[in-house]
Protein backbone atom coordinates (compact mmCIF):
# COMPACT_ATOMS: atom_id res chain seq x y z
CA UNK A 1 0.00 0.00 0.00
CA UNK A 2 1.07 3.16 -0.72
CA UNK A 3 0.54 6.54 0.52
CA UNK A 4 1.48 8.98 -2.23
CA UNK A 5 -1.66 9.20 -4.23
CA UNK A 6 -1.67 13.15 -5.02
CA UNK A 7 -5.78 12.47 -5.19
CA UNK A 8 -5.51 11.37 -1.28
CA UNK A 9 -6.70 14.01 0.77
CA UNK A 10 -4.39 14.53 3.87
CA UNK A 11 -6.53 12.56 6.41
CA UNK A 12 -6.59 9.62 4.06
CA UNK A 13 -2.87 9.73 3.73
CA UNK A 14 -2.47 10.08 7.22
CA UNK A 15 -4.96 6.68 8.15
CA UNK A 16 -3.05 5.07 5.11
CA UNK A 17 0.39 5.41 7.03
CA UNK A 18 -0.89 3.91 10.09
CA UNK A 19 -2.45 1.04 7.92
CA UNK A 20 0.74 0.14 6.25
CA UNK A 21 3.07 1.15 9.59
CA UNK A 22 0.39 -1.68 11.27
CA UNK A 23 0.96 -4.36 8.82
CA UNK A 24 4.90 -4.02 8.85
CA UNK A 25 4.64 -4.50 12.97
CA UNK A 26 2.27 -7.46 12.27
CA UNK A 27 4.66 -9.18 9.31
CA UNK A 28 7.63 -8.27 11.37
CA UNK A 29 6.29 -10.13 14.65
CA UNK A 30 5.35 -13.52 12.76
CA UNK A 31 9.07 -13.10 11.61
CA UNK A 32 10.21 -12.81 15.35
CA UNK A 33 7.79 -15.91 16.38
CA UNK A 34 9.22 -17.75 13.32
CA UNK A 35 12.84 -16.60 14.16
CA UNK A 36 12.08 -17.94 17.73
CA UNK A 37 11.10 -20.97 16.92
CA UNK A 38 13.68 -21.88 14.63
CA UNK A 39 16.03 -20.17 16.95
CA UNK A 40 14.50 -23.11 19.74
CA UNK A 41 14.58 -25.99 17.04
CA UNK A 42 18.11 -25.55 16.04
CA UNK A 43 19.29 -25.09 19.82
CA UNK A 44 17.35 -28.58 21.08
CA UNK A 45 18.63 -29.79 17.39
CA UNK A 46 21.92 -29.19 18.56
CA UNK A 47 21.11 -31.42 22.42
CA UNK A 48 19.34 -34.04 20.20
CA UNK A 49 23.01 -34.85 18.34
CA UNK A 50 25.39 -33.93 21.43
CA UNK A 51 22.59 -36.79 23.10
CA UNK A 52 24.03 -39.33 20.14
CA UNK A 53 27.39 -38.59 20.75
CA UNK A 54 27.27 -39.23 24.31
CA UNK A 55 24.82 -42.44 24.10
CA UNK A 56 27.57 -43.93 21.59
CA UNK A 57 30.46 -43.20 23.89
CA UNK A 58 28.91 -44.06 27.77
CA UNK A 59 26.34 -46.64 27.32
CA UNK A 60 29.45 -49.33 26.67
CA UNK A 61 30.58 -47.92 29.80
CA UNK A 62 27.06 -48.59 31.94
CA UNK A 63 26.85 -51.03 34.55
CA UNK A 64 24.62 -53.67 32.67
CA UNK A 65 26.38 -52.86 29.31
CA UNK A 66 25.77 -55.72 27.52
CA UNK A 67 22.02 -56.34 28.73
CA UNK A 68 21.68 -52.07 27.60
CA UNK A 69 23.53 -52.72 24.17
CA UNK A 70 21.54 -56.12 23.08
CA UNK A 71 18.35 -54.33 24.15
CA UNK A 72 18.57 -51.47 21.84
CA UNK A 73 19.75 -53.67 19.38
CA UNK A 74 16.75 -56.01 19.48
CA UNK A 75 14.55 -52.97 20.02
CA UNK A 76 13.54 -54.95 23.69
CA UNK A 77 12.54 -52.54 25.60
CA UNK A 78 10.02 -54.52 27.50
CA UNK A 79 11.52 -54.17 31.09
CA UNK A 80 11.43 -50.28 30.29
CA UNK A 81 8.56 -48.62 31.89
CA UNK A 82 7.40 -45.29 31.06
CA UNK A 83 5.80 -42.92 33.33
CA UNK A 84 1.47 -42.68 33.07
CA UNK A 85 1.68 -39.20 31.31
CA UNK A 86 4.52 -40.72 28.85
CA UNK A 87 3.86 -41.16 25.17
CA UNK A 88 4.98 -44.12 23.93
CA UNK A 89 8.47 -42.83 23.03
CA UNK A 90 8.62 -41.97 26.73
CA UNK A 91 8.32 -38.02 26.01
CA UNK A 92 6.52 -36.58 28.93
CA UNK A 93 4.14 -33.78 26.93
CA UNK A 94 3.68 -30.73 28.70
CA UNK A 95 0.82 -27.94 27.64
CA UNK A 96 -0.07 -24.29 28.69
CA UNK A 97 -0.28 -25.27 32.55
CA UNK A 98 3.06 -27.23 33.07
CA UNK A 99 1.17 -30.54 33.93
CA UNK A 100 3.07 -33.44 32.69
CA UNK A 101 0.68 -35.72 30.00
CA UNK A 102 -1.05 -32.46 28.81
CA UNK A 103 -0.51 -30.98 25.19
CA UNK A 104 -1.90 -27.84 23.78
CA UNK A 105 -3.81 -28.32 20.98
CA UNK A 106 -1.88 -27.07 17.30
CA UNK A 107 0.88 -26.25 19.07
CA UNK A 108 4.33 -26.54 17.85
CA UNK A 109 6.36 -29.39 19.73
CA UNK A 110 9.69 -28.61 21.00
CA UNK A 111 11.68 -31.95 22.45
CA UNK A 112 14.04 -31.64 25.03
CA UNK A 113 16.54 -34.41 25.50
CA UNK A 114 18.17 -33.61 28.87
CA UNK A 115 20.51 -35.67 31.30
CA UNK A 116 20.41 -34.43 34.69
CA UNK A 117 24.30 -34.53 34.77
CA UNK A 118 24.96 -33.02 31.26
CA UNK A 119 26.68 -29.48 31.26
CA UNK A 120 25.68 -28.54 27.60
CA UNK A 121 21.83 -29.59 29.09
CA UNK A 122 22.48 -27.48 32.16
CA UNK A 123 23.22 -23.97 29.89
CA UNK A 124 20.15 -25.11 27.75
CA UNK A 125 17.89 -24.76 30.46
CA UNK A 126 20.09 -21.95 31.51
CA UNK A 127 19.87 -19.72 28.62
CA UNK A 128 16.36 -21.23 26.84
CA UNK A 129 13.99 -22.47 29.81
CA UNK A 130 12.76 -19.33 30.52
CA UNK A 131 11.56 -18.42 26.97
CA UNK A 132 10.09 -22.24 26.70
CA UNK A 133 8.01 -21.18 29.82
CA UNK A 134 6.77 -18.32 28.00
CA UNK A 135 6.14 -20.16 25.00
CA UNK A 136 4.52 -23.16 26.49
CA UNK A 137 2.32 -21.02 28.48
CA UNK A 138 0.91 -18.29 25.76
CA UNK A 139 0.19 -22.06 23.75
CA UNK A 140 2.62 -21.78 21.14
CA UNK A 141 4.32 -24.64 22.03
CA UNK A 142 4.18 -27.96 23.73
CA UNK A 143 7.36 -28.92 25.37
CA UNK A 144 8.01 -32.51 25.31
CA UNK A 145 10.85 -33.90 28.02
CA UNK A 146 12.88 -36.74 27.44
CA UNK A 147 14.82 -37.48 30.46
CA UNK A 148 17.99 -40.09 29.37
CA UNK A 149 20.38 -41.59 31.62
CA UNK A 150 24.33 -41.54 29.71
CA UNK A 151 26.89 -39.78 32.20
CA UNK A 152 26.63 -42.12 35.11
CA UNK A 153 30.21 -43.13 34.99
CA UNK A 154 31.08 -39.55 34.61
CA UNK A 155 29.37 -38.84 37.98
CA UNK A 156 31.89 -40.52 40.31
CA UNK A 157 30.02 -43.81 39.33
CA UNK A 158 27.30 -42.71 41.67
CA UNK A 159 24.52 -43.18 39.14
CA UNK A 160 22.98 -39.71 39.46
CA UNK A 161 21.83 -39.53 35.92
CA UNK A 162 19.55 -42.65 36.33
CA UNK A 163 18.64 -41.53 39.78
CA UNK A 164 17.65 -38.02 38.58
CA UNK A 165 16.12 -39.33 35.75
CA UNK A 166 13.97 -41.96 37.34
CA UNK A 167 13.26 -38.96 39.60
CA UNK A 168 11.75 -37.04 37.21
CA UNK A 169 10.01 -40.21 35.96
CA UNK A 170 8.34 -41.08 39.18
CA UNK A 171 7.58 -37.26 39.21
CA UNK A 172 5.91 -37.36 35.96
CA UNK A 173 3.75 -40.02 36.91
CA UNK A 174 2.79 -39.25 40.72
CA UNK A 175 2.75 -35.44 40.70
CA UNK A 176 2.03 -34.01 36.77
CA UNK A 177 1.91 -30.86 38.29
CA UNK A 178 5.20 -30.68 39.71
CA UNK A 179 7.41 -31.83 36.59
CA UNK A 180 8.04 -28.73 35.43
CA UNK A 181 9.17 -27.06 38.60
CA UNK A 182 11.16 -30.01 39.64
CA UNK A 183 12.94 -29.86 36.24
CA UNK A 184 13.80 -26.26 36.62
CA UNK A 185 15.07 -26.98 40.06
CA UNK A 186 17.03 -30.06 39.42
CA UNK A 187 18.99 -27.68 36.95
CA UNK A 188 19.59 -25.44 39.52
CA UNK A 189 20.95 -27.71 41.44
CA UNK A 190 23.00 -29.37 38.86
CA UNK A 191 26.78 -30.81 40.59
CA UNK A 192 29.92 -30.18 38.14
CA UNK A 193 30.45 -32.99 36.04
CA UNK A 194 32.90 -35.93 37.25
CA UNK A 195 32.24 -33.84 41.07
CA UNK A 196 30.27 -35.53 43.92
CA UNK A 197 26.55 -35.54 43.18
CA UNK A 198 23.16 -34.96 44.72
CA UNK A 199 22.15 -38.03 46.89
CA UNK A 200 18.81 -39.51 47.05
CA UNK A 201 17.21 -37.67 50.16
CA UNK A 202 18.84 -34.25 48.48
CA UNK A 203 16.99 -35.00 45.39
CA UNK A 204 13.80 -36.22 47.51
CA UNK A 205 14.08 -32.94 48.93
CA UNK A 206 14.63 -30.39 45.86
CA UNK A 207 11.15 -32.97 44.69
CA UNK A 208 9.38 -31.30 47.82
CA UNK A 209 10.37 -28.00 47.27
CA UNK A 210 8.83 -27.97 44.05
CA UNK A 211 5.35 -29.43 45.06
CA UNK A 212 5.91 -32.57 45.07
CA UNK A 213 3.70 -33.99 48.13
CA UNK A 214 5.22 -35.99 50.84
CA UNK A 215 4.45 -36.91 54.41
CA UNK A 216 6.78 -36.98 57.56
CA UNK A 217 6.08 -38.78 60.81
CA UNK A 218 8.38 -38.27 63.25
CA UNK A 219 8.85 -40.54 66.40
CA UNK A 220 9.03 -37.69 68.79
CA UNK A 221 5.49 -36.03 68.08
CA UNK A 222 4.00 -39.33 69.61
CA UNK A 223 3.64 -39.99 72.85
CA UNK A 224 4.92 -43.29 72.22
CA UNK A 225 7.42 -45.53 70.03
CA UNK A 226 3.83 -47.74 69.49
CA UNK A 227 2.01 -44.70 68.64
CA UNK A 228 4.12 -43.37 65.73
CA UNK A 229 4.32 -46.87 64.27
CA UNK A 230 0.76 -47.10 64.16
CA UNK A 231 0.26 -43.97 62.66
CA UNK A 232 3.56 -44.72 60.11
CA UNK A 233 1.45 -47.98 59.14
CA UNK A 234 -1.68 -45.63 58.54
CA UNK A 235 -0.30 -43.24 56.27
CA UNK A 236 1.79 -46.04 53.71
CA UNK A 237 -0.89 -48.17 53.99
CA UNK A 238 -3.16 -45.06 52.15
CA UNK A 239 -0.89 -45.50 49.06
CA UNK A 240 -2.17 -49.43 48.80
CA UNK A 241 2.12 -50.24 48.31
CA UNK A 242 2.89 -53.44 46.68
CA UNK A 243 6.23 -53.05 48.25
CA UNK A 244 7.68 -50.89 50.78
CA UNK A 245 11.41 -49.94 50.37
CA UNK A 246 13.43 -48.57 53.26
CA UNK A 247 16.45 -46.42 51.80
CA UNK A 248 18.59 -45.15 54.88
CA UNK A 249 15.60 -44.98 57.55
CA UNK A 250 17.87 -46.20 60.20
CA UNK A 251 14.75 -47.06 62.38
CA UNK A 252 13.58 -50.33 63.54
CA UNK A 253 9.60 -51.24 62.27
CA UNK A 254 7.49 -52.04 64.88
CA UNK A 255 5.01 -55.03 65.42
CA UNK A 256 1.86 -53.09 63.70
CA UNK A 257 4.19 -52.02 60.85
CA UNK A 258 4.69 -55.48 60.46
CA UNK A 259 1.76 -57.05 60.18
CA UNK A 260 0.56 -54.63 57.76
CA UNK A 261 3.44 -54.83 55.28
CA UNK A 262 4.62 -58.68 56.20
CA UNK A 263 6.83 -60.12 53.66
CA UNK A 264 7.06 -56.87 51.12
CA UNK A 265 8.94 -54.66 53.38
CA UNK A 266 12.73 -54.36 51.90
CA UNK A 267 15.13 -53.38 53.19
CA UNK A 268 19.35 -52.55 52.88
CA UNK A 269 22.50 -53.16 55.02
CA UNK A 270 25.89 -52.39 53.92
CA UNK A 271 27.69 -55.52 54.40
CA UNK A 272 27.47 -59.42 53.31
CA UNK A 273 24.52 -60.29 55.97
CA UNK A 274 24.56 -62.30 58.46
CA UNK A 275 27.69 -61.07 59.08
CA UNK A 276 27.91 -57.53 60.84
CA UNK A 277 24.45 -56.43 61.47
CA UNK A 278 23.57 -53.24 63.16
CA UNK A 279 24.51 -50.04 62.01
CA UNK A 280 28.19 -49.95 62.09
CA UNK A 281 28.63 -52.87 59.06
CA UNK A 282 31.44 -51.36 57.24
CA UNK A 283 33.56 -50.61 60.17
CA UNK A 284 33.17 -53.94 61.83
CA UNK A 285 34.23 -55.88 58.75
CA UNK A 286 37.08 -53.46 58.39
CA UNK A 287 38.17 -54.09 61.86
CA UNK A 288 37.73 -57.63 61.55
CA UNK A 289 39.89 -58.16 58.58
CA UNK A 290 37.73 -59.41 56.06
CA UNK A 291 38.39 -59.69 52.24
CA UNK A 292 35.14 -59.12 50.63
CA UNK A 293 31.73 -57.85 52.14
CA UNK A 294 28.89 -55.73 50.13
CA UNK A 295 25.52 -54.94 50.63
CA UNK A 296 22.28 -57.46 51.32
CA UNK A 297 18.91 -56.59 50.33
CA UNK A 298 16.55 -58.12 52.52
CA UNK A 299 12.96 -58.81 53.87
CA UNK A 300 12.47 -56.77 57.29
CA UNK A 301 11.30 -58.96 60.50
CA UNK A 302 11.21 -58.10 64.09
CA UNK A 303 14.81 -59.06 64.26
CA UNK A 304 18.25 -56.50 63.97
CA UNK A 305 19.04 -57.56 60.03
CA UNK A 306 17.99 -60.93 60.53
CA UNK A 307 15.91 -61.22 57.72
CA UNK A 308 15.32 -63.27 54.59
CA UNK A 309 17.96 -62.33 51.97
CA UNK A 310 16.69 -61.37 48.63
CA UNK A 311 20.13 -60.44 46.67
CA UNK A 312 23.57 -59.46 47.54
CA UNK A 313 26.48 -57.80 46.14
CA UNK A 314 30.17 -58.57 46.81
CA UNK A 315 32.79 -55.39 47.35
CA UNK A 316 36.19 -56.34 47.43
CA UNK A 317 38.49 -54.44 50.69
CA UNK A 318 41.42 -52.76 49.35
CA UNK A 319 44.44 -53.25 51.73
CA UNK A 320 44.04 -49.19 52.01
CA UNK A 321 40.53 -48.63 52.50
CA UNK A 322 39.15 -46.64 55.59
CA UNK A 323 35.85 -47.13 56.92
CA UNK A 324 34.59 -43.32 54.55
CA UNK A 325 36.38 -45.30 51.17
CA UNK A 326 35.05 -48.87 51.86
CA UNK A 327 31.62 -47.00 52.73
CA UNK A 328 31.28 -45.29 50.15
CA UNK A 329 32.37 -48.25 47.55
CA UNK A 330 29.50 -50.39 49.20
CA UNK A 331 27.25 -47.71 48.48
CA UNK A 332 27.82 -47.76 45.06
CA UNK A 333 26.87 -51.20 44.94
CA UNK A 334 24.08 -51.35 46.70
CA UNK A 335 22.30 -48.54 44.92
CA UNK A 336 22.92 -50.77 41.63
CA UNK A 337 21.98 -53.54 43.46
CA UNK A 338 18.19 -51.93 44.79
CA UNK A 339 17.21 -50.41 41.68
CA UNK A 340 17.88 -53.80 39.28
CA UNK A 341 16.30 -56.36 42.44
CA UNK A 342 13.23 -54.30 43.25
CA UNK A 343 12.62 -53.56 39.24
CA UNK A 344 12.60 -57.18 38.77
CA UNK A 345 10.23 -57.80 42.02
CA UNK A 346 7.76 -54.77 40.81
CA UNK A 347 7.59 -56.33 37.49
CA UNK A 348 8.07 -60.43 38.32
CA UNK A 349 6.78 -60.50 41.79
CA UNK A 350 8.64 -61.53 44.84
CA UNK A 351 7.45 -64.53 47.25
CA UNK A 352 9.17 -65.96 50.74
CA UNK A 353 9.60 -69.76 51.12
CA UNK A 354 10.94 -70.38 54.29
CA UNK A 355 14.58 -68.67 54.51
CA UNK A 356 14.65 -68.43 50.65
CA UNK A 357 13.40 -65.56 48.49
CA UNK A 358 12.25 -66.05 44.89
CA UNK A 359 11.84 -63.50 42.11
CA UNK A 360 9.62 -64.25 39.49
Amino acid sequence: MSNNNPNMTKAQRREAARAEALALREAQAKRDKRNRLITIGALVAGVVVLVGVFLAVWIPAMNDRNKTIDAVAAGNLSEVANPSTAREDGGIPMGVDAAAGTESEGAVEVGVYLDYMCPICGQFEETNGETLDQLRESGEVTVVLHPVSILDRVAQSQQFSTRAASAAAWVADQAPESLNAFNTAMFDNQPAEGSGTLTDAQIADIAEQAGVPAFVERVKDYASREAWDVALTARVASYSPDLVISAGFLKLAGEAFLQAFGGRYLNTHNTLLPAFPGIHGPRDALEYGVKITGATLFVVDAGLDTGVIVAQVAVPVEDDDTVDTLTERIKVAERALLVETVGRAAREGLRVEGRRAVLG
